[in-house]
């Protein structure tokens, strides 16, 4: 061979060493940076595994505790059923009870005006056949005073004189002196 083909050669092999040597230096970065990369990136995966062994935990807690306040609420409420079925019983029977006694008060009721009705007949009978009122009742009057002076006599007719008004239903002291003038004077007429 000729010494520009044995240079050819020789650079062609030296090129292809070269060329080898960077291919092999390049892959042997490229590996190394794969290995990084891949121990990196089983890090990152461990780290998002030990995450997600805690999110589970922590779901799982959630759940107990939801699931054990679920049955709480259910609890309770099936109590406040059952007390407001009580309830309700309680008052559906009051209701009745008020109903019954209602209707009770409208039965005596009746009857009432039925006997009012009978006594406002009656007194208007007995009136137009010339009885005396019902609705009228009449006091005796005071004993006369006898115009003697003695203390126990005058006494007497003054007590007397006062249950009179009493029955009368007179408060004021200007009508109870004039009655009892009137009633003097015409007893004294009669002793005079």
């Amino acid at each position: 061979m000729a010494k520009g083909d044995k240079q050819k050669e020789v650079s062609s092999q030296s090129g292809v060493e070269e060329r080898g040597r960077e291919s092999t230096s390049t892959r042997a970065g490229t590996q190394r940076e794969k290995s990084v990369s891949r121990e990196a990136l089983g890090v990152a995966v461990g780290e998002i595994g030990e995450k997600l062994e805690r999110v589970k935990h922590t779901v799982t807690e959630l759940e107990s505790v939801v699931f054990g306040g679920l049955e709480e609420v259910k609890q309770n409420a099936a109590d406040l059923d059952s007390r407001f079925i009580r309830l309700e019983e309680l008052v559906t029977g009051s209701m009745q009870a008020l109903r019954d006694d209602i209707e009770g008060m409208k039965t005596l009721f009746t009857a009432m005006e039925e006997d009012i009705k009978l006594v406002k007949r009656a007194s208007a009978n007995a009136e137009a056949v010339g009885g005396t009122s019902i609705g009228k009742v009449e006091f005796t009057k005071p004993n006369r005073f006898n115009c003697v002076r003695d203390a126990k006599e005058v006494e007497n007719f003054l007590w007397q004189m006062e249950l009179y008004f009493d029955n009368l239903n007179l408060v004021a002291e200007n009508v109870k002196v004039k009655a009892a003038t009137s009633y003097l004077s015409d007893t004294a007429m009669l002793w005079w």
